[in-house]
């Protein structure tokens, strides 16, 4: 289970009879937060602990804040429509998830791309997108509870591929990032179905040349003294180099920096210093193909890390501060020649710059989880 579950319920169906335990937690969440429970189920009358056969079915899962007896409830109408009548054991998992949204809660972000709502304060659309075969755009926004609104998405499809023309900056900055060419801009609805990862809408990039860019260069390291590079997707190969988010240009004083899927199955997070030291942190070279990754890259003076699913890996340490400069900024490739494309699914990227660190990318990336569940 997740790294901040905690088991609060088993609950055990078989032939000769029923057993249930409970450790409850409460229904009363901290302010801000709410109560997230999840149900996973095993077709086995479990008398022993196991850590494997377990699932979590979509028709088991609660609404947020919903309590023990809901849960019930759902483990009940799983089993009734079932034929099979096997055994059962159920656990429940107990976990309170912030419901700031994320560069309220974190703040400093200088862009911020998101395939759900980021800030609460923002009122623009999510995505402008086209539909394949007519080549008509619509924008596509929100839902209350502040997901993308993937029912006006679909019927805006209408059976057709649908692709990303804008995926718009929620800071307020308007770091819009864009694709006019019509064969480089990432699907986000096949054939009248929204693309997930991990059961989450997702922007799919081919590998080959699709990506979105900012219209104009900005500079995303404005404050200088503390950078950190967010992204969620997953890659299509391990063996091949992808370059998911890229702040970068030929001369080394506008380097500023790249999150990358390297060709040796490694994930690194690479900076240009601002005495032209370049720093790499790389992960372990253990990717898997099509798995769900969050990148969360840290850098300022003394310190280059990286967080692969809440796991630090520690680059080059200089004693300078981070580069800072304005030029081109690319979501799927390298920013300013568009080398080493990104194949494979993007869901989120943000980018802050602080004047004042407040070394919390290890916060970021486990408060980022509580929405996608990656680790």
């Amino acid at each position: 289970i997740g790294g901040t579950e905690t088991k609060e319920m088993y609950y055990t169906v078989a032939n000769d009879g029923q057993g249930r335990f409970i450790n409850y937690q409460g229904d009363t969440p901290e302010l801000n937060y709410a109560i997230v429970r999840k149900v996973y189920v095993v077709s086995k009358g479990l008398q022993e602990p196991t850590d494997s056969g377990w699932s979590a079915p979509a028709a088991l899962q609660p609404d947020n804040n919903d309590d023990l007896e809901d849960c019930i409830t759902l483990m009940q109408n799983y089993m009734n429509k079932l034929n099979d009548r096997p055994s059962y054991t159920f656990m429940v998992t107990y976990d309170e998830v912030s419901t700031t949204p994320l560069i309220d809660e974190y703040t400093g972000s200088t862009a911020a791309y998101g395939l759900r709502k980021l800030r609460a304060a923002y009122g623009g659309d999510c995505l402008q997108v086209r539909r394949g075969n007519s080549q008509t755009t619509q924008t596509i926004g929100f839902t209350a509870q502040g997901d993308l609104d993937t029912a006006a998405l679909e019927t805006f499809a209408n059976g057709e591929s649908v692709f990303v023309v804008t995926w718009y900056d929620q800071t307020g900055n308007n770091n819009h990032c864009i694709q006019t060419a019509t064969a480089s801009q990432p699907k986000i609805c096949d054939a009248g179905t929204t693309i997930t990862l991990n059961g989450l809408p997702a922007m799919e990039l081919d590998g080959s040349n699709d990506s979105l860019t900012t219209a104009a260069p900005f500079n995303a390291n404005v404050n200088v003294n503390e950078l950190i590079v967010a992204w969620v997707g997953s890659v299509d190969s391990v063996t091949t180099g992808n370059n998911t988010v890229s702040h970068w240009n030929s001369s080394q004083a506008n380097q500023v920096f790249q999150v990358q899927m390297q060709a040796s199955g490694n994930a690194r997070g690479a900076h240009r210093y601002s005495n032209g030291t370049i720093s790499f942190a790389d992960s372990a070279t253990d990717n898997v193909v099509d798995n769900q990754y969050i990148l969360v890259m840290h850098t300022k003076k003394n310190k280059n890390e990286l967080y692969r699913n809440g796991t630090k890996y520690n680059g080059t340490s200089v004693n300078v501060n981070p580069n800072d400069h304005s030029t081109s900024f690319r979501i799927g490739a390298r920013s300013d020649n568009q080398a080493t494309p990104h194949g494979g699914m993007t869901q989120e990227v943000v980018v802050w710059s602080r004047s004042t660190a407040a070394d919390d990318a290890d916060d970021i990336s486990n408060t980022i989880n509580q929405h996608f569940s990656a680790y």
